[in-house]
């Protein structure tokens, strides 16, 4: 059932993809003072080949973006810190790695909030791995990150996207690349 949904979602991406290269070049081509009705003609004589690696390049734009920008968002919002109580550690599988959870309490803004954490990094092999981690952070002191305008979002850690910002640059460069090709006629 998940590969359903997730070849719908990409079908979706692709369809969305398609309508803002449209747009784009639209609006490019109406803004530079060309005959929009003329480029509209001349985009027809390019062949799907043709399109399809500026459109592939937007779909991974459009994915790779979103999730920079869905995890910047999260990033930023978690902008204040105070000390906790741990008050459970748990190991969960899933898969085949294993995650450490780490249920805790805190005070904030004259209220106590409870929040459960699964680590992100790091990931373990299995359980016994993730057993030798977890005893040497249960004497650590934890602070929990949390959102002033919200502090029922909370999290132990907090950790910058940089591999999914790094990506989405590395695709708009390829998409920029593919797109200025594209206006050139040197496809």
């Amino acid at each position: 059932m998940q590969t359903v949904f997730l070849v719908l979602d990409v079908a979706l991406l692709c369809l969305w993809a398609a309508l803002l290269l449209d747009l784009f070049l639209f609006f490019c081509h109406s803004l530079s003072g060309f005959n929009v009705l003329e480029q509209i003609y001349l985009m027809r004589q390019y062949n799907v080949k043709t399109l399809l690696l500026p459109v592939v390049a937007g779909v991974a734009f459009l994915w790779f973006g979103g999730k920079a920008v869905f995890e910047l968002w999260g990033y930023s919002r978690l902008d204040k810190h105070t000390p906790v109580a741990v008050l459970d550690w748990q190991i969960v599988e899933r898969g085949s790695r294993a995650y450490i959870l780490g249920s805790y309490t805190f005070e904030a803004q004259g209220k106590i909030y409870q929040g459960k954490t699964r680590f992100r990094e790091p990931t373990f092999l299995n359980k016994l791995a993730a057993g030798y981690q977890l005893d040497e952070w249960k004497t650590h002191a934890w602070s929990a990150w949390y959102d002033p305008k919200n502090p029922e979002c909370s999290s132990l850690q907090k950790l910058f996207p940089y591999k999914n910002c790094v990506y989405a640059l590395l695709v708009m460069g390829v998409l920029g690349y593919f797109t200025g090709m594209l206006f050139r006629g040197r496809f």
